[in-house]
């Protein structure tokens, strides 16, 4: 309640009872405006990582910082779906990249890998969409840190491939953003990693 509270909000004085969150969600975009539920989301985000920085790190962050941090996320957002990124590094600076469907009856899969060297953790995304770009499945997976990041990326899309196989999906298209692996993976030849 207390980040709620830090700015005025449309949400503030709704009820704290508990409901399922496809309920809540559903009010959320009935009642509010594009630009308010996306900072709802991104508070929602935040409140979410600081549950998990005090369960696992014993730190527990204040109401602004969680809001500063959302609103920070927020523009971020906002300038990346506006493509106003010129300049800062990322690949698609200057043009929209838009997800593109696969075609009747395929599925696209798009995996992708980080690794913490510093918390010597490896995580991998995957997301199953069909051919009108709804989420059919999504994984995620935690695992020791490994020896590089393209062994990550690799583990990933082994992970993505995996995922398919005990799903029956047949028709596949996998996408990610590590050309390396994705070269290793076309090439006729051997590759150790």
């Amino acid at each position: 309640m207390d980040v709620w509270a830090e700015r005025k909000s449309s949400v503030q004085k709704w009820a704290s009872t508990e409901v399922q969150f496809m309920e809540l969600w559903k009010n959320l975009y009935q009642k509010l405006n594009k630009d308010e539920v996306e900072w709802v989301a991104a508070v929602m985000r935040g409140v979410w990582l600081r549950r998990n920085t005090f369960l696992f790190e014993k730190k527990f962050g204040s109401p602004s910082a969680v809001v500063k941090q959302a609103e920070a996320t927020l523009e971020e957002f906002q300038l990346a779906q506006r493509g106003d990124q010129k300049g800062k590094g990322c690949p698609a600076a200057g043009r929209r990249v838009k997800w593109k469907a696969p075609g009747d009856e395929v599925v696209k899969v798009n995996w992708d890998a980080g690794v913490n060297l510093k918390e010597e953790r490896t995580g991998i995304g995957v997301v199953v969409r069909d051919d009108k770009g709804e989420v059919l499945v999504a994984l995620c997976s935690s695992r020791g840190v490994c020896c590089s990041p393209v062994v990550a990326e690799l583990h990933a899309l082994w992970r993505a491939m995996k995922l398919c196989a005990e799903l029956n999906f047949e028709k596949v298209i996998f996408e990610g953003d590590s050309l390396i692996a994705v070269k290793a993976v076309n090439s006729e030849k051997e590759n150790w990693e």
